[in-house]
């Protein structure tokens, strides 16, 4: 529950007494969050390495004075090359791991029908048949998924006209955009979900080109559609920019209110996206992950 870790020391402090947090438990604690809060942000500066290295080696002492070298294990170990790794590949959430994770117990499933004498023959038969029987279904990707307005129809002609006063998406998608030039038909969407993140109407989202990232609120999704192919678009509100803006100590985004917030159309194929979760704190507004 990486959101609970990030969030922690912010949550669990207000309840501790001063001897609670004296105690090396705690303190372990807290170094813990800073290394993984630091090492789950989105943009890092090349001379980073170091400050991951520093992190990484603050918690190591003060888990093992906390615990005793007895507790440590070898993920304990494969922190130390955290740097290294780094300065490899990367950013850590380009290397993100769960969505495997998730895929391994589908292989669990698998062996669990099998006879347990021949599990790498049964999963790599069942995996095949899955597959063919999703490709045969026209379905080549479980990583996306669509749930149509109940109230949306296919828009086409006149309809797709008749519906840019009361679409912003559409308006500016048909008038204003020069990327969509032979879009003949659309449809308004109710759910996205791509890539184990789901997305509704009203959910908040950070979103990610390179290095620029905003948060906004969804407003409202469609499809459209061209001769030659299909492109989903979020329409969002309350957009806030966060160039140079970096995660706090607690792992969460703190804005102010006054900040400029603009409207955005969000390209689905060309950005990253995540949920977060939006909390009014009076003179500002603070922006949670959630994993």
């Amino acid at each position: 529950m990486a959101f609970v870790r990030c969030g922690s020391i912010a949550l669990l402090d207000p309840f501790l007494d001063s001897d609670a947090r004296s105690r090396s438990s705690w303190i372990s604690w807290k170094a813990h969050v800073r290394m993984l809060t630091f090492c789950l942000r989105y943009t890092f500066d090349r001379h980073d390495e170091s400050t991951i290295d520093a992190l990484v080696n603050d918690y190591l002492c003060k888990f093992v004075a906390a615990y005793g070298e007895g507790f440590c294990k070898y993920k304990h170990h494969a922190l130390k090359h955290l740097g290294k790794y780094f300065r490899l590949f990367g950013p850590f959430r380009q290397m993100w791991t769960l969505p495997f994770e998730a895929f391994l117990q589908i292989l669990k499933g698998f062996c669990e029908k099998g006879n347990w004498k021949t599990v790498p023959w049964t999963v790599a038969t069942k995996w095949a048949q899955r597959r063919a029987f999703s490709f045969a279904t026209h379905d080549s990707s479980a990583a996306l998924q669509l749930d149509v307005e109940s109230s949306s129809e296919i828009m086409c002609g006149d309809a797709l006209s008749r519906a840019l006063s009361a679409s912003p998406l559409l308006t500016h998608v048909l008038t204003r955009s020069t990327d969509h030039a032979q879009i003949t038909s659309a449809r308004h969407l109710s759910f996205i979900s791509r890539d184990g993140v789901e997305v509704r109407i009203g959910d908040w989202l950070l979103v990610a080109s390179g290095s620029k990232r905003v948060v906004l609120r969804v407003h409202e999704m469609a499809e459209l559609c061209s001769p030659e192919c299909s492109k989903l678009r979020l329409w969002g509100e309350q957009s806030r920019s966060l160039d140079g803006v970096l995660e706090s100590s607690d792992g969460m985004i703190h804005l102010d209110k006054t900040m400029r917030m603009t409207a955005q159309l969000v390209r689905l194929e060309l950005v990253s996206i995540m949920q977060i979760l939006c909390v009014d704190r009076g003179a500002h507004l603070e922006y949670r992950y959630l994993f």
